[in-house]
């Protein structure tokens, strides 16, 4: 997989925050450039509240481990709160091998969601559902407050989203299609249990499965079953469940047989 070029990340941006955002993140990237000023913290979170501020939500800002309620077992392998650029989470879900109809049955779930941003933004691409989980239960509220500011409410019954606070190695995923979404949420040690909860479903319950792995530090934990390719910078990792075949259809495979080649 490659990094999102510079002209995705500008469409996607102008798409979501509008000509307003995407003249707030040149001017503010300029000013710093000419003021010698590194791209920092403080430029992140400009840039990203026009994108919260178009939609009424609220997901700019950081939180250390240490300010987490969490269970002190789970600090050691927690990772602070950072929210990744909307427009980049857009580019690489644009990106996936994925046909509008095949997004329309699969459910996007993002193991430790924070505040919900990429689930914000995978609600507009138009999946089954969108779902989340996250362990430290104030940024969870919050998950779901924003998601509550854009979601136009249940589709056909089942919830268009929804986010679980707890623990993502026991998460249950949808019967459906998926496409997991990860901003390096926890570390190897957390990650490799969280991998087998979702091998051991597929393996019960077998469907197609793309992962998208932002700031993929870990992702030499992907064994032979995953089929992939990490960014030539390591940041975006793009893997599919290899051991999940589509049927051929019936028809096809009757005729396959009695042609002698199936």
């Amino acid at each position: 997989m490659q990094t999102p070029s510079r002209w995705s990340l500008l469409k996607w941006q102008c798409r979501l925050t509008g000509v307003r955002g995407v003249a707030t993140d040149l001017a503010v990237r300029m000013g710093r450039k000419l003021g010698n000023a590194p791209i920092d913290d403080r430029f992140y979170d400009r840039r990203d509240s026009v994108f919260d501020r178009a939609l009424g939500i609220s997901t700019v800002g950081m939180r250390s481990v240490s300010e987490m309620e969490i269970p002190e077992d789970r600090r050691g392998h927690a990772v602070e709160y950072r929210s990744i650029a909307a427009a980049e989470v857009a580019a690489a879900i644009d990106a996936l091998p994925l046909t509008s109809a095949e997004r329309s049955a699969a459910s996007f779930v993002d193991l430790g969601c924070g505040k919900g941003r990429a689930m914000v933004v995978a609600h507009r691409f138009g999946f089954a559902a969108v779902k989340g989980v996250e362990l430290e239960p104030t940024l969870a509220e919050q998950a779901c407050t924003n998601l509550a500011a854009v979601s136009p409410g249940p589709i056909d019954g089942e919830a268009a989203w929804e986010v679980t606070n707890g623990d993502a190695t026991r998460f249950v995923f949808p019967r459906t299609p998926l496409v997991v979404y990860l901003f390096n949420p926890f570390s190897d040690e957390v990650l490799r249990p969280v991998l087998q909860n979702l091998e051991a479903d597929l393996a019960e319950h077998p469907r197609p499965c793309q992962i998208l792995y932002a700031n993929a530090v870990h992702s030499d934990i992907f064994g032979e079953e995953w089929a992939g390719s990490v960014s030539d910078d390591g940041w975006w990792a793009h893997f599919v469940w290899s051991r999940f075949t589509t049927p051929r259809p019936v028809a096809d495979v009757e005729s396959r047989v009695l042609a002698g080649v199936a």
